[in-house]
């Protein structure tokens, strides 16, 4: 088991990718702390986790109150005493449109719980890491490499700033806190099938939309991006830190409709 023995938190990991990472790292070993702002939501995906053999605990948690994250870092360590895994999960899309169309309390809610609430995450728990180090993962998104959302989204200014400046804090967490053991990097991921994207997949131009710009031609699964986040958790990523990984399909690359031949 890649993650025996590991104690992972994972934020944000009572539905999508947040799910799977949870379900991923447990089948490989690691007691999970399932953090979400739907504490029955966590405790889902506990039961899916028992049932299945492994440990974890749930714990409600807003990422973007400050207060939240002390307590749930306080509460791992009264249960767990240490971390060895950190997945800051947790997000939220916001509304889409660009500067002009948010006004400052959509902007700023966005930006709270996404950068914000990585950042008071990972302020509370690295002092929790082993001498040993670790793992800390900061979910970012292919938005940060781009100036729009997917196909006939437009662009989401609130969420490609926030989602950008984490890759930020990965890399000057990577720096500062290499030398003590702890690895820490960004992950990418395109255009998931989760809830988050379940209202838009009801639109078919929206969905043709996304499997034409993507070279790989379907959405990604959440199982997809945790695999990598299992990578980065484990040790075969032992000299990975202060990346930027994307789980795309290719979309980043193509940037555009992928046409055949039929079509020119």
């Amino acid at each position: 088991m890649r993650l025996k023995d590991k104690i992972a938190v994972v934020t944000g990991g009572g539905s999508g990718i947040g799910r799977a990472a949870s379900i991923a790292f447990a089948k490989e070993g690691a007691k999970v702390v399932v953090s979400d702002i739907d504490l029955q939501s966590a405790q889902s995906t506990c039961e899916k986790i028992e049932s299945l053999g492994g440990e974890s605990i749930a714990i409600e948690c807003d990422v973007a109150n400050h207060d939240h994250v002390n307590a749930l870092a306080e509460k791992t360590k009264d249960y767990w005493q240490r971390v060895d895994i950190l997945y800051n999960n947790a997000g939220i899309a916001g509304p889409p449109g660009g500067i002009d169309a948010l006004d400052k309390d959509a902007w700023q809610q966005v930006l709270d719980t996404n950068i914000n609430g990585t950042y008071y995450c990972c302020k509370a728990f690295i002092p929790l890491f082993p001498e040993a180090g670790g793992s800390i993962i900061n979910q970012s998104s292919v938005a940060a490499l781009v100036g729009g959302g997917p196909p006939h989204v437009g662009p989401v200014a609130a969420y490609t700033t926030a989602k950008s400046a984490i890759i930020g804090l990965t890399r000057s967490i990577a720096y500062q806190f290499g030398n003590q053991g702890i690895r820490c990097n960004a992950l990418l991921p395109g255009t998931i099938e989760t809830g988050m994207t379940g209202p838009l997949m009801e639109s078919a131009k929206y969905t043709e939309g996304v499997n034409r710009a993507t070279p790989l031609g379907r959405f990604g699964q959440a199982e997809e991006v945790a695999k990598v986040a299992l990578f980065l958790a484990s040790d075969e990523s032992s000299f990975v830190t202060g990346e930027s990984i994307v789980v795309d399909g290719g979309f980043v690359i193509a940037q555009g409709p992928v046409y055949t031949e039929i079509d020119l």
